[in-house]
């Protein structure tokens, strides 16, 4: 028994190490040949679970179609399969048949007056946001159920993606081009449409067939109002930034956004490392369901170093997360100054590198597996001392003048004010095509 537990030990190691999942391949062989330990085969149950779903809700559906007929619409919405449940509802699979077939993902939760006022809200910001965030093609009042559709994307969520492909956490690399993405919508929401989104983790980014990375849920976002004066204690405990869980007061617009940048690193470092930077744990697990204890570490740790330093990262990342984990809202950078990070410049490149190579298996395998040449060339340009992070070619010339609050991105007349750039050309693409290109078809 000693040995086998040895043995587990040893693999689990080398697990971490490598950022493989070893325990992954036999449960996705398992779960493609559908058979159990006895050669009974799973999709009875599967198939149990799917008419139960459809029975369910079937009302709902015959519901829609009648009032889209009353209208005289030629819509029509037929149930496909269950996907998800989540802390207010429910997930499924539907298509809407018009002039062109397309597949939602409609959203099913109880029809209460507290789901009503946060469902209204979310379909108010999915219809006036509309680009950078999923497309919302329906929004329903029935009598016992709400229900909105919104565009379907078929690798699901982040988390469900990396379980599907056997990764427990990402190199830097993936997560560069995770983050830009994310920082993109980020600004068009906090800058153009004073929108906080506050839920900023794995399972509220989607992913397309294209490995494009998506924000969605839009459930808990606020919309910047004068009015407020106190940051409100929501999200996902793990990912909230101190000001929320302590509900402090702030005093200008630029602070109200600022626990996403919090909730971006957060997640950033956990796809990272696998755990949060906070999280101090001796022999006993603290309670996980607690926001106190995490509150705690929180306030009485600083970002765990030693598990972000074995995972060895380059200064260019360390010094991101590190910017974006800052404890002290006053401090932390705005979207504007993230977005001029080298890391998150850097997400250029990998997709310059994508486009390049044209083929989505190579792309995926290279950002997996850190091997995008001209990304990693871009990080040995950089150093980290004493807390500033400068260039090696010109150690007098500080990266981090772009990101001081004072010189950038505070809020005149509700928009951002840029500066011009202190560093010019600190991203130079050399990306050369090592394929012949077969494009991958964008969304």
């Amino acid at each position: 028994m000693i040995n086998i537990l040895k043995k587990v030990k040893y693999l689990k190691n080398i697990e971490k190490i490598c950022k493989i999942s070893l325990y992954q391949l036999p449960i996705v062989s398992f779960a493609m040949n559908n058979n159990d330990n006895n050669g009974n085969n799973n999709n009875n149950i599967n198939n149990i679970k799917e008419n139960y779903y459809r029975q369910k809700y079937q009302k709902i559906f015959a519901s829609i179609n009648e009032d889209h007929k009353k209208n005289n619409e030629q819509t029509r919405i037929e149930y496909e399969k269950f996907l998800g449940k989540g802390g207010c509802g429910v997930v499924v699979l539907a298509s809407i048949s018009n002039a062109n077939l397309k597949k939602c993902a409609l959203k099913i939760v109880k029809n209460n007056e507290s789901n009503k006022k946060t469902v209204y809200r979310e379909v108010g910001l999915y219809k006036e946001i509309r680009s950078h965030i999923p497309d919302c093609y329906l929004y329903k009042e029935l009598d016992d159920y709400l229900v909105i559709g919104l565009e379907y994307f078929s690798k699901g969520d982040l988390k469900s993606f990396m379980k599907e492909m056997g990764k427990q956490v990402l190199y830097e690399t993936a997560i560069c081009y995770i983050a830009g993405q994310i920082v993109k919508t980020l600004r068009f929401l906090h800058v153009n449409k004073h929108v906080a989104h506050l839920d900023i983790k794995q399972s509220n980014i989607l992913v397309d067939g294209c490995l494009n990375f998506v924000l969605s849920d839009l459930s808990i976002s606020a919309k910047y109002n004068e009015k407020y004066k106190q940051f409100m204690n929501i999200g996902t405990t793990y990912y909230q930034a101190l000001e929320l869980l302590e509900r402090k007061e702030y005093s200008s617009e630029v602070d109200f956004y600022k626990p996403d940048i919090f909730a971006l690193g957060s997640m950033c470092y956990n796809l990272f490392t696998g755990s949060f930077p906070y999280l101090k744990r001796s022999h006993n697990f603290i309670d996980q369901n607690g926001d106190y204890d995490y509150l705690k570490s929180m306030q009485n740790n600083k970002v765990d170093i030693k598990t972000l330093d074995a995972e060895q990262p380059s200064d260019m990342f360390k010094d991101f997360l590190l910017k974006c984990l800052e404890k002290d809202f006053t401090k932390r950078p705005n979207i504007v100054q993230i977005e001029k990070h080298p890391f998150i410049k850097s997400y250029e490149i990998i997709s310059q590198y994508k486009e390049n190579i044209g083929i989505l298996e190579s792309f995926y395998i290279a950002i997996t597996t850190d091997c995008v040449p001209e990304y990693n060339e871009e990080c040995k340009k950089y150093i980290l001392k004493n807390g500033i992070l400068t260039l090696k070619e010109d150690n007098v010339e500080k990266v981090n003048s772009e990101i001081n609050n004072e010189n950038l991105g505070e809020i005149i007349d509700n928009k951002f004010v840029k500066k011009e750039d202190k560093i010019k050309n600190v991203l130079k693409n050399n990306t050369k095509k090592i394929f012949k290109i077969t494009k991958i078809k964008k969304k």
